[in-house]
């Protein structure tokens, strides 16, 4: 309803866009058209992307798939960040470390904690004051829930994975390396 549009922008700070949307399925003219909507309202610009799935992360690189996506992300990201007026504050990994469960075991949780903090760690040092985040697929994981109760994963082809010990890993290990997650 774009009548309200009014209403949606007096209460938002942000717009968020996935990746494809702002590079390979539009051209100059609307990326154009979008940072003047930016440079317009200061509105702060969130693209959601793939992490370090992307371009076949562990399966090609292993310990180097960290540092192989952000190249491929910061490379499709080109277009939108050489249209005038275009801004990037934010990013928001989909998915990208539970991708590789299918494959991977819990013994491997630590090549995953490592290989996404290095992408975080990748494209911060690109994007200086850039915020990273990210989406996982909460049906991966176990929870401990109220009273003792228990959040089982969907599928039960998966490897198990804890995420409390999942969690306290990645943000344990982000602290040490200096890495600031902005938001989950």
């Amino acid at each position: 309803d774009t009548s309200k549009w009014e209403t949606v922008l007096s209460q938002t700070d942000s717009l968020k866009f996935y990746i494809d949307g702002i590079t390979e399925q539009c051209d100059d003219a609307y990326r154009k058209k979008l940072a003047d909507l930016i440079q317009e309202t200061g509105l702060e610009v969130c693209v959601e992307l793939g992490g370090f799935r992307m371009n076949d992360g562990i399966k090609k690189y292993g310990v180097q798939a960290g540092e192989q996506a952000a190249r491929f992300e910061q490379k499709k990201l080109d277009p939108w960040l050489k249209t005038p007026g275009a801004r990037l504050d934010t990013i928001t990994t989909d998915h990208s470390m539970m991708w590789f469960i299918r494959e991977m075991t819990p013994e491997q949780m630590e090549m995953m904690v490592q290989e996404h903090l290095d992408y975080i760690e990748a494209m911060q040092k690109w994007r200086p004051g850039l915020k990273v985040g990210f989406i996982e697929s909460l049906g991966y994981f176990w929870f401990k829930g109220k009273n003792g109760k228990q959040y089982k994963q969907g599928d039960v082809g998966f490897p198990r994975f804890d995420f409390e010990p999942f969690m306290t890993k990645l943000m344990k290990e982000a602290e040490r390396r200096d890495i600031k997650i902005d938001h989950f």
